[in-house]
């Protein structure tokens, strides 16, 4: 869970080094992520 976190800071929080396409897939994936617990 917590490398999990760490990818998902790289993916929000790194502007200049990841694309808008990048960041989408990254909150698709956050947001599957979450519902696993749900």
């Amino acid at each position: 869970m917590s490398t999990y976190i760490g990818l998902d800071w790289l993916c929000f929080n790194y502007e200049g080094f990841f694309s808008k396409e990048n960041k989408i897939l990254c909150s698709v994936h956050a947001l599957l992520y979450c519902l696993k617990f749900f």
